[in-house]
């Protein structure tokens, strides 16, 4: 129910009320207005105050010169200034922290020049019709645009002076005077084509689409794919056909997801084509805001919301599970969750996380059983600046950002003028972190220490955007390049390798690749876009069947008539693997697999003749509490946090099998007596008191030593791994992908390099401050190894590879030139010669 009374011209007081079986809402706030009658401009809201809290949710000062708005603030909190020219256009925009961003050179309605708190710029070209001719980016880089007589975009042409002659994007649309694949004639069609790709789309007379084709136009017939969409009088789609190889007509689409309404466009039911028949879901709206959605099983769930608006299904209150789990979320006034209990319905285990906001509503503190209290401080423009974890602080009526200021375990974090993360403090020092950026936003590079000892990640783009080159160097260690190298329309088509290994993929027009380098070729795809079948290199040949739901049917690797791998898979009706057939030749299905599954979609059983039966067991918080298999029965034990403590034999009362101990923090500290040790970054630093680990800007390992040596892994900017060295193995090892799986890894003998170190040297220029060394291995990514003010520098030892400087010399204004006389030397380490040259220098 809403009530909203008038009480002047410049007040109004609005109610809202509404109950939902487990909480029920009741929201009063009053709001007033900015009314400049001289103006003529009335209705600008200027307040709204929560009644029941006492707090102003927004508020708005005007300029009295111009009635525009001038400061937005939001729970008291300034969110950003607007400043404004004489003809009512936005000069300039400023955030909480005072950063500020200029709009110069407005033309119909958009600015020609913006330029960030950064001094970075951006600035377009707009003609009269008040369309964008061009865009220039931060780095320079220009892309421009054309249209067609209606203003639609026609043209998209791609910077210029590249690595690569872009080819342009164009767009046309046509009306069709015959009928094609059952639309009658007279309807619109658009075609989108970068080189060869095509993607067109055929609207009906609303001008919804009813067909989406994609092909290579060098290769239609093997290439193409099509979907169907269909809608009721309402427009709302009663069915999206799965992706097909294209052909006959909209009418006959085939298989695909089928969906029903209500009178109130409201979904009821939802039916899946199928291997194993339609699979049904419904939805039932229940009196007191409940929805109860049955899934294809059979299983249903509750949901009931709360909230101002009866109409909308925003925010759940609570979630009724199967396997009498129950999920409470009581939320404030506002609607934000204020804790999350887990429950058994019977109260046997329970499990709460409770959520603390400061004035301005923003998360300030949450309280978890297995890590304890985090708290959360901001600066005035809303970034997170501190962070502390595993504190004893269970009041959730306080933020406790004192105490968490004083505790040592602060985690600080600072922003540059764009507000983008700009350095990373642990109390500790393990894992800090230094950012920079290229001046169109793009990364540029990460400094990640580790036991005091740097590791750079380094980014360079093409004027696209695209990544073309990333290195990952330790300042004790070899520089790893990963480099990227694109077709015409933009497609990723080789990789380079830290190696040098180079894999090329041959990706027609669709950006699929036909091939892996010599790992993998004759690569042939399905409509979704999931590979059919390849060779890899030594000849075996992969092929996968889907089913009717376009998920795997078949898996095979077959040799001549051998079949190597030969899996087939079935699935329940919510797609859970029910049965792996194992059909690989002399195997005698020795490799088959049946599993089961509980109302919540956990594996509860599975058996194989390689292992027998096995069968697990959860309680109503997830937690695996008992696993029986090949005659062990161990029962899973946790504390009253919720953590595993112990794996016992005989229930929880039993003899110990495992025992496990936690940090602050919740990792892992001791398992069976073996020490454990992770940093404020909940990174693992040392196992075992034997291995210690590195890690890159991105949290992933990048070094592991111990006395049996090092292994050195680098991952690329997606996360895959890509390459390794392992003294412990003596290789190198480069990992080849395709279509997201790895397809082959190629190794050979380790590179046992002399340690080195690099001497850098220039000569002073007068007017610097300071001097920034850049240092590339593949001469495409530049790695910032040094700034200060001294005209030389050292690198520390490493692997001797060939490496390329660059020096910039920087004036008090920040503005940096490149100084020309650079001279390098290598030596290696221990050599006296380094030591005099460098003397020499100074």
């Amino acid at each position: 129910m809403r009530r909203v009374n008038a009480l002047s011209a410049m007040m109004l007081l609005g109610t809202v009320v509404g109950s939902a079986g487990a909480q029920s809402y009741s929201k009063t706030n009053v709001i007033t207005y900015h009314d400049d009658l001289s103006k003529w401009v009335l209705g600008q809201v200027r307040t709204s105050v929560n009644q029941d809290t006492g707090r102003t949710e927004s508020q708005v000062d005007y300029d009295p010169a111009t009635a525009k708005p001038q400061r937005i603030h939001a729970f008291g909190q300034l969110q950003q200034t607007i400043h404004y020219n004489s003809d009512g256009t936005v000069r300039a925009v400023v955030d909480g922290r005072g950063n500020t961003v200029s709009l110069s050179g407005w033309k119909r309605g958009i600015p020609g020049n913006i330029q960030y708190a950064d001094g970075s710029t951006q600035s377009a070209g707009v003609d009269d019709n008040g369309w964008i001719r061009w865009i220039t980016d931060g780095r320079g880089n220009t892309t421009r645009y054309d249209y067609d007589a209606m203003g639609r975009m026609s043209l998209v042409d791609y910077p210029d002076g590249d690595t690569v002659d872009w080819a342009s994007t164009t767009t046309q649309f046509a009306q069709v005077g015959g009928a094609e694949y059952g639309i009658p004639a007279g309807h619109w069609r658009q075609t989108v084509s970068t080189g060869n790709a095509r993607k067109v789309t055929y609207y009906d007379a609303l001008w919804r689409p009813l067909l989406v084709r994609e092909y290579d136009a060098g290769n239609e017939a093997g290439t193409q794919r099509a979907s169907v969409t269909a809608y009721d009088t309402e427009g709302r789609v009663t069915f999206q056909s799965y992706p097909v190889a294209g052909g006959g007509t909209v009418q006959d689409a085939g298989t695909g997801v089928r969906t029903t309404y209500d009178a109130l466009g409201r979904v009821v039911q939802v039916s899946q084509d199928s291997e194993i028949g339609a699979l049904v879901s419904t939805t039932e709206y229940l009196p007191g805001r409940r929805v109860r959605t049955t899934n294809a099983r059979g299983i249903p769930t509750v949901v009931t919301y709360t909230g101002a608006d009866a109409a909308k299904l925003d925010w759940p209150v609570r979630i009724e599970l199967a396997e009498g789990a129950v999920l409470d979320i009581p939320r404030d006034v506002f609607g934000k969750p204020t804790s999350i209990t887990r429950r058994a319905s019977n109260g046997s285990v329970t499990s709460t996380r409770r959520y603390v906001y400061d004035a301005a509503q923003r998360l300030c503190k949450t309280i978890e059983p297995e890590t304890g209290a985090t708290v959360f401080d901001y600066d005035a423009a809303s970034n997170p600046v501190g962070s502390a974890q595993g504190l004893d602080l269970s009041d959730a009526g306080n933020c406790n950002q004192d105490i968490a200021a004083a505790s040592g375990r602060r985690v600080v974090r600072s922003y540059d003028a764009r507000n983008r993360l700009a350095s990373l403090q642990f109390p500790d020092g393990n894992g800090n972190q230094r950012w920079s950026y290229w001046p169109d936003g793009l990364v540029k590079q990460v400094t990640t220490l580790n036991a005091g000892v740097e590791t750079h990640n380094s980014y360079a783009y093409n004027r696209r955007g695209l990544l073309i080159g990333e290195v990952q160097s330790p300042t004790d260690g070899e520089a790893l390049a990963m480099g990227y190298a694109y077709d015409a329309l933009g497609n990723l088509s080789a990789h380079r390798y830290p190696s040098g290994n180079v894999v090329a993929y041959a990706p027609n027009a669709l950006g699929q690749a036909g091939q892996a380098g010599s790992y993998a070729a004759g690569v042939v795809y399905y409509p979704n876009g999931a590979i059919r079948q390849f060779t890899y290199g030594n000849g075996i040949v992969h092929t996968m069947v889907q089913n009717a739901r376009q998920l795997p049917d078949e898996s095979q690797d077959t040799l001549g008539a051998t079949r190597i791998l030969s899996d087939g898979y079935d699935y329940d009706a919510v797609g859970n693997v029910v049965a792996i057939t194992d059909g690989a030749t002399g195997r005698n299905q020795r490799g088959n697999r049946n599993l089961g599954y509980d109302a919540l979609d956990r594996l509860v059983s599975a058996s194989s003749p390689m292992f027998g039966a096995a069968s697990y067991s959860y309680d109503a918080l997830d937690n695996l509490t008992r696993v029986t298999i090949l005659g062990r029965d161990h029962h899973y034990c946790y504390d009253n946090a919720w953590r595993l403590t112990n794996v016992k034999v005989n229930g929880c009362g039993g003899a110990t099998v495992i025992g496990l101990a936690y940090d602050a923090q919740g990792n892992l500290r001791v398992k069976n007596g073996q020490p454990f040790a992770f940093d404020f970054g909940n990174r693992l630093r040392t196992a075992a008191g034997s291995e210690s680990y590195r890690y890159d800007a991105d949290g992933r390992r990048t070094q592991t030593d111990s006395s049996l040596g090092r292994i050195t892994s680098m991952y690329d900017h997606a996360g895959v791994l890509r390459y390794q060295s392992s003294e412990r193995e003596d290789k190198r090892t480069d990992y080849i992908t395709l279509g997201g799986s790895l397809v082959a890894k190629a190794a050979v003998p380790m590179r046992h390099s002399p340690a080195a170190k690099d001497f850098v040297g220039w000569s002073p220029v007068a007017s610097a401050v300071r001097y920034v060394v850049e240092e590339s291995v593949d001469g495409v990514t530049w790695t910032t190894v040094y700034e200060g003010n001294a005209a030389n520098w050292t690198s520390a030892a490493r692997p001797a590879t060939s490496y390329a400087y660059r020096v910039l010399a920087c004036g008090a204004t920040g503005s940096c030139t490149p100084v020309s006389d650079v001279s390098h030397v290598q030596r290696p380490q221990g050599d006296i010669v380094p030591l005099l040259y460098q003397l020499l220098l100074g």
